[in-house]
């Protein structure tokens, strides 16, 4: 579980990164030294909100079972 939140994590921070360096080459082609700081900037922002969201939908799927495997 927690590989597959990791893989999931870093090709999304690294497609939302790639989306704005693309954007700011459009707009400002001077602009590449920006990117190092940029790309882990968006990588924990998303990479959080990704994590959580995985760890709450665990968390309910081991509620439910365990109301399940209790009333059975």
């Amino acid at each position: 579980m927690l590989g597959r939140v990791a893989v999931f994590k870093f090709n999304f921070g690294y497609m939302a990164y790639i989306a704005l360096c693309i954007m700011d080459i459009i707009n400002n082609p001077f602009n590449v030294y920006i990117y190092f700081g940029k790309i882990a900037v968006i990588r924990n922002i998303i990479g959080k909100f990704v994590f959580e969201f995985y760890q709450t939908i665990d968390k309910m799927k081991r509620d439910v079972l365990e109301i399940y495997s209790v009333n059975n």
